[in-house]
């Protein structure tokens, strides 16, 4: 099925969300006619959630089902929820920057 969606008129959806297989993330904002669809579409809870305070989700964050990063300009309010959310050591913000870039970093903590 596709579905037309674009997040505060902007179509690049892919750079405001971020989905798994188990959950989806998407930026504060967004109306509940929105998220339900989402949800829907993808069959997955959705969370709504700025990281470093700023709408672009995916650009700042990567992970998987086992573990999220995010980067240590997010906020303690927003570490907060997210490791409410989730089972607390699925969450970093704290990891040293090794490698060049975050997909990297990511693939050395699992």
């Amino acid at each position: 099925m596709i579905v037309k969606q674009n997040f505060f008129n902007n179509a690049n959806v892919g750079v405001f969300s971020f989905a798994t297989d188990e959950y989806c993330l998407i930026p504060k904002g967004l109306t509940k006619r929105e998220t339900n669809r989402i949800e829907k579409t993808l069959h997955v809870p959705c969370f709504d959630i700025n990281i470093a305070q700023s709408h672009i989700i995916h650009t700042l964050t990567i992970g998987n089902k086992n573990g999220l990063l995010i980067p240590h300009t997010a906020t303690d309010e927003e570490y907060s929820v997210l490791k409410k959310l989730f089972d607390n050591n699925k969450v970093k913000n704290n990891f040293s920057y090794l490698y060049f870039t975050f997909g990297n970093a990511f693939y050395r903590m699992c």
